[in-house]
């Protein structure tokens, strides 16, 4: 049950309730009267059934009161109740707008063509029983107009609380350059020059903020009135045509008022329909045009830019109109009711939509470009503002030659390159630091912390709760295994003993290797992976004989813990007890022993909005349903406790004139009923702040980043305690705030496409795509995703972590063009550059370098591939000066084996069996570890032969003479390479 479903039932019982009652009233006084038992046992019916009503409303009472605790204990019950005020508030005036509306008409009716006395005798009844009719047909109708309103929440939050109008963004008067533009070496950044607000910007005389705010609210609007308007003249018409049938006098008045009556209605038919038309002319800075070569694209372009004028054409067809209808009222004349009806059916067809498409047909398809090009010229100029791409750097990137002492003096951008991949460290950790009943999040997260004096790139990853499949109990599952434990850090290249991830921070009871990344509160009550309620401060003893401190004196464990936050509600008395019963589990809830006052009810335990791709819930969006929010939120140690930071967006797909972007990872039905997913699209974006959830407290707080943006200043506005700014936060938190890979990579998807002019977009020149890689494949075929690495910058002098994606040009795709930068760092946190490489360099891009790897270790894969799972790691792009270096990790994985209880999750870890390193021209390098590769590849020196597990020492000189004696049975060729080792191994000791 949701708020507003429980809402409805809410209402619904009223009513109901109320109706029963009233009749049960009626009917009783009825009995009285006519001292009819049937009448009385009819009332006591009827108040019987109110009260059965009045019981089930307790449920949706009880979900209503546990809302608002939860929403309480967060310190959120006014955005609760505000959200709530503001959606049925909404339903509320449509309701009673439709609803008086419709019936102000039918008593209007009723007053124009009265009953007529002589016949009032024969039709009294039947007139009564028709409006009764009537009115229950307007009441149904109005639930039906408003119920759609609902929806309409956040589009009347946001038109209410917009902002004013000079807040609206600005474009810069600069035109995009080009990648042959900069290549001078010049810095460009592309919104710094000339702010000044241009008429250019507004768009059918209405500026941005109009269409952002105020548009989506005449369009819902205008079309909920134009539909009550025909349901009202629907019923008028039901009423008039009971009325010139009901009697002969009754006839009479018909013919002489129906047209008074139809004429005002048919006036306002015509005012809503010029309203509507000036909704479907602003409507066009959305919509695809007719031009075949722009139909991918969304926004104003040559025709519907000549739409205005037939828009208003239209209108002064419509005002024509109806001055003949009010001239009709006295004139009478049915030709001209015909005449007004056919001019005004012929002129919305003829103007609104074949003069567009006559417009395109003479003259739109005759020098497509001379007349396309100013407006898709403002097409990317807003489809940049939308998606902040006017504020990207641009610097040009020359290709330098790659050696060995460019890495090794850069050593702290060397060991922050990440060679474990999230997924495979995620096998480590099931193999390493797995517990019964725990589990790590498939994807670990990625960040960077100081330890020491050094800045390091790590992984980390939080030991959830995971009950096993045969823990069913309520008691167990409920009040036992209620919280994960700890989490695991490691350097994202770092390998110990049988290939193991060297751990900082690890194990149960947990340890941590440096001061900095102490956790002195180790349990996660919420998680990724935690879904369902539990409840804290139980009774451990179910014996009531042994008090509750007698119970607790037992010694606590890592696994066994007395919850001593304030997270969750507390259970208190009876009647708390009784709500949480009714929404829960009734009967455990109301006789568990375990329970006490001080028991502690969490629920909506989950952090992230995705499940796959599809949306969900989870405890951040139920507080703030109108933010969206980043696909992968990421643990934190700070301060000794563990926190959860989830990006947050402002989203629109009503940006004037911008290229809408699909979402493929936000899909919003979830039925398998569609063909194509339906996923969620918008043209306008902005990272606008992060929310930050306490991993043991499950407290919630949002701070914003982008204080200036125009949506988010609504909702601050709408919601002022909702909001903290980001000098609110603790500093610990906020060094490890990190520019989104999600908004990345939506903005370098766009800024691929809409970093050229007019003319290269028209003829489809310059477009950068993003590379394909083989990750966890066999072949490139799947798209990079962004990356976090730890660089130096081009005029920096400090390490940082930023976030990074290539770019390769078109029909090239196999070479590198550019590469886009965001940085996560303050005090250049948000800052995005694009590096840009001349057209004549020919650097190999990701697809190329990875047939590259296909060609040299092809062979090898083959061998691997029969006993083993290849898994080839991400191949990352690390700038270092003016050179490009490739790595990619390649990972062995046992086959899985067919067990005979089906168990086939039992954790099996892939080991590192090779790195893979290019840079510049050179040829590719492989050995067991990076530093090997990389003497491979720049000294010349032979990788080893014979396979040793990540992180094993070599072998001695005794060790290959033995394997060279073991070996003589065996083939020479063997033999040969365990005798070149050999021969390397002496030539060291000498």
């Amino acid at each position: 049950m949701t708020a507003n479903l429980a809402i409805a039932q809410l209402l619904l019982s009223i009513a109901l309730g109320t109706v029963t009652f009233i009749a049960g009233i009626f009917r009783y006084h009825r009995s009285q009267q006519r001292r009819r038992g049937a009448f009385k046992f009819q009332a006591y019916l009827l108040w019987i059934l109110t009260g059965l009503i009045a019981l089930s409303s307790f449920m949706p009472l009880a979900h209503l009161y546990t809302e608002h605790l939860w929403f309480e204990s967060l310190g959120h019950a006014d955005v609760f109740w505000g959200l709530q005020q503001i959606r049925w508030g909404i339903f509320a005036v449509c309701f009673l707008i439709a609803l008086g509306f419709m019936n102000i008409n039918a008593a209007i009716a009723n007053v124009l063509c009265p009953e007529s006395r002589e016949f009032r005798r024969w039709t009294h009844t039947q007139t009564f029983s028709f409006h009764r009719t009537v009115f229950c047909l307007t009441f149904i109708a109005a639930l039906l107009l408003a119920t759609p309103m609902l929806l309409l929440d956040d589009v009347y939050l946001r038109y209410r609380n917009q902002p004013a109008a000079d807040s609206e963004p600005r474009i810069a008067n600069r035109e995009p350059r080009t990648a042959e533009e900069i290549m001078d070496g010049e810095t460009v950044r592309l919104e710094t020059a000339n702010r000044e607000p241009r008429t250019a910007n507004r768009h059918f005389g209405k500026n941005r903020n109009f269409y952002l705010f105020s548009f989506p609210f005449h369009r819902w609007v205008s079309l909920w009135v134009q539909i009550m308007l025909w349901v009202t003249c629907i019923v008028v018409g039901l009423l008039y045509n009971f009325y010139y049938r009901r009697d002969a006098h009754t006839m009479q008045r018909v013919k002489r008022h129906i047209i008074f009556h139809g004429s005002m209605l048919w006036l306002l038919l015509l005012l809503v329909g010029g309203w509507r038309s000036y909704v479907h002319l602003w409507n066009k800075v959305y919509t695809s045009p007719l031009t075949q070569e722009l139909s991918s694209l969304h926004g104003l372009f040559y025709v519907d830019f000549h739409l205005e004028g037939a828009t208003r054409i239209y209108c002064g067809v419509l005002v024509g109109v109806g001055i003949a209808v009010v001239f009709n009222i006295f004139w009478r004349k049915r030709l001209l009711w015909y005449a007004t009806l056919g001019v005004w059916g012929l002129s919305y067809l003829l103007l609104i939509h074949i003069y567009p498409l006559g417009l395109h047909l003479w003259d739109a398809r005759i020098n497509v470009l001379d007349k396309e090009e100013p407006y898709l010229q403002r097409h990317i100029e807003e489809t940049r503002l939308a998606f902040e791409l006017d504020t990207i750097r641009t610097e040009a990137r020359v290709k330098g030659l790659a050696t060995l002492d460019m890495i090794t003096e850069n050593a702290e951008i060397k060991k922050n390159i990440q060679i474990w991949d999230r997924r495979v460290l995620y096998e480590a950790l099931r193999e390493a630091q797995i517990q019964t009943h725990y589990d790590f999040h498939p994807y670990t997260d990625v960040d960077r912390y100081r330890v020491g004096d050094e800045y390091r790139q790590v992984l980390i990853a939080a030991r959830e709760v995971s009950p096993e499949e045969d823990i069913v109990g309520w008691e167990p599952l409920k009040l036992q295994y209620t919280h994960g434990y700890g989490v695991c850090v490691s350097p994202v290249n770092e390998f110990i003993e049988d290939g193991f991830p060297n751990f900082w921070v690890a194990d149960t009871p947990i340890r941590s290797d440096y001061d900095e990344l102490s956790v002195q509160r180790p349990q996660i009550y919420y998680g990724e992976m935690t879904n369902n309620y539990v409840i804290v401060n139980s009774q451990r003893n179910i014996n009531a004989a042994i008090s509750r401190a007698a119970a607790q004196e037992a010694p606590e464990t890592w696994e066994r813990h007395t919850y001593t936050g304030d997270g969750g509600v507390p259970l208190g008395g009876w009647f708390r007890r009784l709500c949480f019963g009714f929404r829960f589990d009734f009967f455990r809830i109301l006789r568990s022993e375990r329970l006490t006052a001080e028991s502690r009810v969490m629920f909506r335990r989950k952090i992230g909005t995705r499940h796959g791709d599809q949306l969900i819930k989870d405890r951040v969006s139920h507080i703030a349903p109108f933010l969206n929010y980043d696909p992968d939120p990421y643990i934190v140690i700070s301060d000794g406790e563990l926190w959860w930071i989830i990006d947050f967006y402002v989203t629109s797909p009503y940006y004037p004139n911008a290229q809408v972007y699909i979402d493929d990872t936000a899909r919003l039905t979830q039925t398998q009923l569609y063909e194509e997913p339906d996923f969620k699209k918008f043209n306008y974006i902005r990272n606008s702040g992060v929310a930050v959830v306490n991993a043991y407290t499950g407290a919630v707080n949002f701070y914003a980043i982008k204080d200036d943006e125009a949506v988010m200043r609504a909702y601050r506005k709408a919601f002022p305690d909702l909001f903290k700014s980001l000098s609110e936060m603790p500093e610990g938190l906020k060094a490890h705030l990190r520019y989104p890979d999600y908004l990345t990579r939506i903005q370098a998807k766009m800024y691929g496409a809409y970093h050229r002019r007019a003319d290269d977009f028209y003829h489809r020149r310059d477009h950068w795509l993003i590379p394909k890689e083989a990750y966890y494949s066999s072949e490139a075929d799947q798209e990079m995703m962004p990356y976090y690495a730890m660089l130096k910058l081009p005029g920096e002098d400090t390490l940082e972590f930023v976030n990074m994606i290539p770019f390769t040009p078109p029909k090239r795709e196999k070479r590198l063009k550019a590469w886009m930068v965001s940085r996560c760092d303050p005090p250049h946190y948000g800052e995005r550059i694009v590096y840009v490489l001349p057209d004549g360099a020919d650097v190999a891009g990701p697809t190329q370098v990875e047939e590259d790897i296909n060609k040299a270790t092809g062979q090898l894969q083959v061998g691997w591939e029969k006993a083993s799972d290849v898994i080839r790691g991400n191949l990352l792009i690390i700038p270092i000066d003016d050179a490009l270096f490739y790595v990619e990790a390649i990972y062995l994985q046992a086959k899985k084996q067919e067990r005979a209880n089906g168990d086939d999750t039992q954790p099996r870890r892939p080991k590192l069996e090779m790195v893979v390193v290019k840079a510049g021209a050179s040829e590719l390098a492989s050995a067991k570890t990076l530093d090997k590769a990389l003497d491979v590849l720049f000294l010349g020196q032979p990788a080893t032969t014979v396979p040793t597990e990540a992180g094993e020492a070599p072998p001695t000189a005794a060790e290959l003479l033995e394997q060279l004696r073991q070996n003589r049975v065996k083939n020479d060729a063997e033999t040969e390479a365990i005798l070149e080792q050999l021969l390397e191994v002496l030539s060291e000791d000498r």
